[in-house]
């Protein structure tokens, strides 16, 4: 029989042979080819995750590696150790996994492979200083910079003999052009690093360990500029290994860690801003008389996955079950009557039936938390046509512990048998100051007297990629909230939620790229539940842009 590794020697196809050939795969033995033995203590930042892969220390609390290492359970870290089976090193347990949004959930095939794992105690400075990220694109600069990398990965490809010490190797920067080269593959992008050369190289089990500046390497303070991700083979000379570059990643996985620590860190958190969480809440109130004629579905438009499918018993049992296919993410069942335990059920290939016994039978409330950037399709049916009916029944989705709605079914019979909508979710509409945010979010409702809710209602168009807007405080000239032109693809209406502090004069600014304004589409300001303005729904409120500011 011809070995898949002689095929794809054979055939030099990369996008297929990968699937066999690299770190990329859930491999738990390490190594790195042409290296040598780290010194103890020489790179105390070092953390070995149990799902098999490396990664590093960069806040006492916080672990970066790389996305397609999940396997669906938190696990454990271990940190300072130079050896794979021996007593040194200090174990942590992992209090959960957040995944970079532009991470396309390939683990074969991993683009943005970025992931943060919070650890549910921080590690003491005495066994574990963090590394340095580096934040600037320009670094490293030349070809042939040298570059280290670190891990427990197999010595050479194809080996099966488990290394016992930490292994160090010194390797060239790839420029993406000559790496690009090499692969021809899309992957080989702004997120991308490349290193490597003929028996220099990472290999299978390094993946989500560090790629340092040689320069620093070994010192004290040790820049970490990639995350060792995926490649053809191991230390070929046509193939260089391909790293997720740090300062692409940087803002995501800065805000990311800053805003979910339990100890704010001044130096490494300064001008952090606060990203939507990739959240989606489900919560339901049906009538109690039809809820068991009622069926959903949450789907996932760019990969074609179905999220959730409600199924019903054929007997006048209600709903039983339902069919839950998470891919990339958790899916939490929030309890009616136990709201802050919710239960979390790690990822799975399959589709799991998950129980709701102690939930009100015409109540859900859903959550499903680190999924992917994208379009999402939601729909609600009712075969007796009567829609959604009861002054207080509700279907409401928000994203990111309701900080955005993006569906709100209408009530009465507007819909009758059959609701759909489609709305894309993203991490980047408030870039609010972190430390700002987290106090905030700290803050019970009551005790918030210096700030005021403000929601931006917009109903996008048929052109809706080519709407964007902004809110700005003019006195500070801080941005509460931004939309960029293009982040929503399709007609849809989506509101944003925030806190703003009171005696400030504020900006809403509306902006179209070609010039023809919200057509058939509008926007409204809201500030607390009164309605502050509103677009006129029959005229285009502007052209190019169009300005409103006002003062809380």
């Amino acid at each position: 029989m011809i070995s898949w590794l002689f095929l794809c020697l054979f055939l030099l196809l990369p996008s297929v042979c990968h699937a066999n050939d690299r770190r990329q795969l859930p491999v738990v033995e390490p190594r790195i080819v042409g290296g040598s033995a780290a010194a103890a203590g020489a790179f105390p930042g070092f953390a070995r995750w149990d799902q098999g892969c490396g990664g590093t220390l960069i806040l006492p609390q916080v672990v970066l590696t790389a996305a397609h290492c999940h396997l669906g359970t938190p696990g454990a870290i271990r940190v300072n150790s130079i050896s794979r089976t021996g007593n040194d090193g200090n174990d942590y347990d992992v209090d959960y996994v957040r995944i970079h949004p532009n991470y396309n959930g390939n683990r074969e095939d991993p683009d943005w492979d970025f992931s943060i794992l919070k650890l549910k105690t921080s590690v003491p400075n005495s066994i574990a200083t963090p590394v340095m990220l580096n934040d600037n694109p320009l670094i490293p600069s030349s070809q042939g910079d040298p570059l280290v990398a670190v891990g427990f990965g197999r010595l050479e490809e194809g080996g099966k003999e488990d290394s016992e010490s930490l292994q160090q190797v010194t390797l060239p920067y790839v420029t993406n052009e000559d790496c690009y080269d090499a692969y021809s593959s899309p992957r080989i992008n702004d997120a991308a690093l490349c290193a490597g050369q003929a028996g220099l190289d990472a290999c299978q089990g390094d993946s989500g360990g560090p790629l340092f500046l040689a320069s620093t390497a070994s010192s004290q303070e040790q820049y970490q500029v990639g995350i060792v991700s995926w490649g053809l083979g191991c230390a070929r000379p046509e193939y260089p290994g391909v790293y997720a570059r740090i300062s692409t990643g940087f803002p995501w996985i800065q805000a990311t860690a800053c805003y979910h620590v339990d100890d704010y860190d001044e130096d490494f958190c300064q001008g952090a801003h606060f990203p939507i969480d990739l959240s989606l809440e489900v919560d339901m109130l049906l009538d109690t008389t039809l809820y068991q004629n009622y069926s959903w579905g949450l789907y996932h438009i760019n990969s074609s996955t179905t999220l959730y499918e409600s199924v019903h018993s054929e007997d006048d049992t209600g709903v039983v079950t339902e069919l839950v296919n998470t891919g990339a993410g958790y899916i939490s069942v929030a309890r009616k009557k136990d709201r802050e335990q919710p239960v979390d059920l790690p990822v799975q290939d399959r589709e799991d039936t998950i129980q709701e016994a102690e939930v009100p039978p015409n109540a859900i409330q859903l959550q499903f938390d680190n999924l992917q950037a994208g379009t999402y399709y939601f729909t609600i049916r009712n075969p007796f046509g009567t829609g959604l009916m009861g002054a207080n029944n509700h279907v409401v989705v928000t994203q990111g512990g309701g900080r955005r709605r993006v569906v709100q079914v209408p009530h009465n019979t507007t819909f009758e048998t059959f609701y759909g909508h489609y709305f894309t979710i993203t991490n980047e509409f408030l870039v609010k100051d972190i430390r700002q945010q987290r106090q905030e979010d700290m803050a019970a409702d009551s005790t918030v007297v210096a700030t005021v809710e403000i929601t931006v209602d917009v109903f996008y168009t048929t052109y809706a990629n080519q709407t964007g807007w902004e809110l700005r405080n003019l006195d500070t000239t801080e941005v509460l909230a931004v939309v960029s032109t293009g982040n929503v693809l399709a007609p849809s209406l989506e509101s944003y939620t925030f806190h703003a502090e009171r005696g400030h004069t504020y900006q809403l600014q509306l902006r179209d790229t070609t010039g023809q304004g919200m057509t058939g589409g509008w926007a409204s300001l809201w500030v607390g539940t009164v309605l502050q303005w509103k677009s006129d729904e029959d005229e285009p409120p502007f052209i190019d842009e169009f300005t409103h500011t006002f003062v809380l």
